[in-house]
């Protein structure tokens, strides 16, 4: 897994989220021989400022009040935070894959019917979550998370403004998700739809 290849499991906080409590959705690829190639949780739908993770890695940070301006700007319209998104160095079609696990903001916000979603990462897959409508929050410094060897930064995915905001590969796969709903999907996953209204939120 590449969070111990690269000696950053702590960012996993595995002893926290291992009974699942804390997770709404956990989606995994896999493989032909049913192994996990890789896979992505999302928590959420958050009431307060302090459930985000990103509050934490910002904690001493001078940015860490607008990092929680933000949160709780958007708190009224439905949050949720993606976390540990991984993919086996090993997984045949990796590329795919990846783009893959970037369509979850779409995913997640759709099934917890949501608009925003938060997720921090670093510098080296920004171009990679922005192919499906991320948008870093420029105003706000990265920080070393979850070690020196790490520029984090904050990004954001609106529901309400994503196809405007996704890459052409990415926004076809969107459109085709999109396009024909998976009732069955919802239901099983206790999803229930509570109308959310949209609004603009800078």
């Amino acid at each position: 897994m590449g969070y111990r290849k690269y000696g950053a499991e702590k960012a996993l906080e595995f002893s926290e989220i291992r009974d699942g409590s804390s997770t709404a959705l956990f989606l995994v690829g896999i493989e032909a021989d049913g192994s996990v190639a890789g896979g992505v949780r999302t928590h959420g739908p958050y009431r307060s400022v302090d459930q985000a993770h990103a509050v934490t890695e910002w904690d001493e940070d001078p940015g860490a009040p607008a990092v929680c301006r933000m949160i709780e700007d958007r708190l009224p319209f439905g949050v949720i935070e993606a976390k540990g998104a991984w993919v086996s160095d090993t997984a045949p079609r990796r590329g795919e894959l990846v783009g893959a696990l970037g369509r979850i903001a779409t995913f997640a916000m759709d099934l917890l019917d949501v608009q925003f979603m938060l997720a921090t990462a670093g510098a080296h897959v920004l171009n990679t979550w922005r192919s499906s409508g991320g948008v870093v929050a420029e105003h706000i410094a990265p920080v070393p998370y979850p070690d020196d060897r790490y520029e984090t930064r904050l990004m954001w995915w609106d529901r309400s403004r994503r196809r405007g905001r996704a890459e052409s590969k990415q926004l076809a796969q969107l459109l085709l998700t999109t396009s024909r709903p998976d009732t069955s999907l919802a239901a099983a996953s206790g999803v229930r739809s509570v109308g959310r209204r949209m609004r603009s939120v800078s």
